[in-house]
């Protein structure tokens, strides 16, 4: 939703590099090696967790604000992309994708529990249906 709405308009409106819709000031980006561990206990081995192994990856550090505004009191994002990772992917349009994502804050309560009501609330924000969330 956010790349076929938001980037997508920016894109025909000719933005370019198109802004992020989210999480916009980036604080750096790093290349990494994501290894999971050989002890790792067996019942954290499962999806990318289940055999010892090092994927390929980059860290993004980032705010949700304004790229001009001081971080003072936002919510600041980690995310991992971990790439080469086998196995069936949620997203139908995506069945060749061999990538992983963690996302990752610095706060503990978010609007919503899932990724089912976060999909709900942009969908009804979009459609300017949304008379606010109440989690």
């Amino acid at each position: 939703m956010f790349v076929d709405v938001l980037q997508g308009g920016q894109m025909s409106r000719g933005q370019c590099p198109v802004q992020r819709p989210v999480f916009q000031k980036l604080h750096g980006a790093a290349k990494a090696t994501f290894t999971v561990l050989a002890d790792l206990p067996n019942e954290f081995r499962v999806g990318v967790f289940a055999e010892e192994k090092n994927f390929d990856s980059w860290v993004r550090i980032s705010s949700d604000t304004d790229p001009s505004q001081p971080d003072l009191k936002t919510t600041v994002g980690f995310a991992i992309k971990l790439f080469g990772v086998d196995g069936q992917k949620l997203l139908p349009d995506e069945p060749d994708s061999r990538t992983h994502d963690f996302l990752l804050q610095n706060h503990d309560v978010f609007f919503v529990d899932n990724a089912r009501e976060m999909c709900r609330s942009t969908q009804a924000t979009f459609a300017g249906t949304d008379k606010g969330h109440n989690p």
